[in-house]
């Protein structure tokens, strides 16, 4: 599945390039697309039966900042299959809990192939993913990652208005 909206940052997301005609050369595979720009989905819990609707979540972005539907779709126990974009490196053990490719077409061929042809791994991969969501990826644990990052950046702005910094 993928979600987000297909017209904003064209050729940044990936979906056309890369999701669409993968998903389209194996018959066996249904993509399921939440499109923001045809129908914006503000109620979580229908984005969230989207996603628990997914065997796999898709991002092939070429940059992004979390991405949050990484994010969500891990916290709703699905593995993703993502390109090395934003949190992902931090979020995803790769080949165990979800997947990191790179940007090419081809070495996402392989990994949706080989995907399909082991799908039973990928029940275990979403609680692994939905169990790390729960544990590191909460607000107790990251509020204070938040802070750190605030008052730092207040330091430096005080050591650059005391002169001690450019």
């Amino acid at each position: 599945g993928w979600a987000g909206s297909l017209t904003n940052h064209p050729g940044k997301r990936g979906f056309h390039e890369y999701i669409k005609p993968l998903t389209d050369e194996f018959p066996e595979v249904e993509l399921k697309v939440q499109d923001s720009a045809v129908k914006q989905i503000t109620d979580d819990n229908e984005m969230r039966s989207f996603y628990n609707s997914l065997d796999l979540y898709f991002a092939a972005s070429r940059s992004e900042s979390g991405p949050r539907t990484v994010l969500e779709a891990a916290a709703c126990g699905v593995p993703v299959i993502s390109t090395d974009i934003g949190l992902v490196p931090e979020l995803i053990e790769n080949d165990v809990d979800s997947f990191i490719v790179d940007r090419d077409y081809e070495v996402m061929r392989t990994k949706l192939k080989w995907i399909i042809a082991n799908r039973e791994v990928l029940p275990q991969m979403g609680s692994l993913i939905r169990t790390k969501m729960e544990n590191e990826f909460n607000w107790d644990s990251i509020v204070f990652q938040w802070t750190d990052f605030f008052k730092y950046g207040i330091e430096l702005q005080r050591l650059k208005k005391e002169g001690y910094i450019k």
